[in-house]
Order: C-alpha cells, then sequence, then structure tokens
C-alpha cells in the first residue's frame, strides 16, 4: 500500500505487517519484465521492491532520476514509462540488465502537450491522458501523436476532450476520466469500442 507515510506491507486480515519504504509514494507498478519486483514512484525519483521470501526489501531505485514519479506504465518490451509532477514524460528501458538503466526524458519538443499528463498500459500499447486529448508515442518519429484508440473525440488534437485517470480493467474495458465525467469503454470488433459515458447509475 503506497501512502503519503511510506510503502506499508498489509497482510490478509488487514494487519500492517511492516514498513517497507520510509518516504512519500504515490504509486506502485508490479513488473511484468521482472518477476518479484515493484516499482515506487516516489515523491524523489523511481524506487524499487524486492519480494524475498515472500517479505518486501527496498532495493536500488534508479540513480539518475530525481523528480517526483506520479505514473508509471510499462510497455510490452518491459520499458518504463514515467510522469512526474511537472507533467514530464521520462522513459526508463534496459537494453543491458536491470542495473544498467537508459533514461530518456521528453516534454514539449516531442510534440507532447503541456499541463498535467496521466499514463497506463491499455488496449496494448501505453496510453498518455493530457488536457488535449489521448496521446501515445511514435518511435519511428520518435514524437508524441494523437491516439485514436477511444475514437476522434477522445483523440489528441484540436477539438478533443481531455482524458484523465486512465486504467484497463481484467476483461479489457478501459475506464477514464473527461470533463467532471467518468466513462467506460467496451471493446467490440477488432480494435473498437463503445464508449458508454454514464457507466454509474
Amino acid at each position: 500500500a503506497a501512502t503519503m507515510e511510506g510503502v506499508f506491507q498489509v497482510g490478509n486480515t488487514n494487519k500492517i505487517e511492516q514498513k517497507v519504504l520510509r518516504e512519500l509514494c504515490f504509486v506502485l507498478s508490479p513488473s511484468r519484465r521482472y518477476p518479484g519486483r515493484v516499482w515506487c514512484g516516489t515523491g524523489r525519483g523511481l524506487k524499487t521492491l524486492i519480494n524475498k521470501n515472500n517479505r518486501w526489501i527496498e532495493g536500488d531505485g534508479v540513480k539518475e532520476i530525481e523528480q517526483t514519479i506520479r505514473y508509471i506504465a510499462e510497455d510490452k518490451k518491459g520499458n518504463l514509462w514515467l510522469v512526474t509532477y511537472t507533467g514530464g514524460v521520462i522513459k526508463v528501458n534496459f537494453p543491458f540488465d536491470i542495473d544498467r538503466p537508459v533514461v530518456t526524458r521528453y516534454d514539449t519538443p516531442q510534440r507532447l502537450p503541456e499541463g498535467q499528463v496521466y499514463t497506463a498500459q491499455a488496449a496494448g500499447h501505453v496510453i498518455f491522458g493530457t488536457e488535449k486529448g489521448l496521446f501515445r508515442f511514435d518511435e519511428k518519429n520518435n514524437a508524441f501523436i494523437p491516439d485514436l484508440t477511444l475514437g476522434p473525440g477522445f483523440a489528441g488534437g484540436p477539438g478533443s476532450k481531455p482524458v484523465f485517470l486512465i486504467t484497463e480493467d481484467k476483461n479489457k474495458n478501459i475506464w477514464f476520466h473527461s470533463q467532471s465525467r467518468n466513462y467506460q469503454a467496451i471493446p467490440g470488433p477488432g480494435d473498437s469500442f463503445t464508449i458508454y459515458s454514464n457507466p454509474f447509475l
């Protein structure tokens, strides 16, 4: 459990078993590439927790990153996409091993809109929610481009609705927030989605 006072390991009876990390933590992201490891977005960079004998201990973080990390998403290759408190995006990949990460920073030169940014892994790729809608990263052109996953109304660009707080559930439904409303996007044929603008009655 990530809290303002640190990360706690909680038992099956809701009893706190131990304090694992002693600093403010915004987000926990279990690694698919490195099972038994959890990435932590903290107020002082990217930290990691390692499971040893069913107990969580603090491992080495990524020393090159000192900014506050608010959101984390892991792509299919095991690369991490981090969003900082100020809306910048950082990519961390591991071409050699986990102890030698490569850190790349992105911002408006790569056409990422200014302002708050959110990220999540959904619809098979990493999605970025912004005040101008959804974006995805185009590796070929090294730039962020509008993401049409949820249709043109939410794709980044003129007239697009803002998108915040994205998550995908186990049935591949995408839940997101826009303009004071919550939405549910249900997958259909091909890559299509049906969007319900009022899923909570």
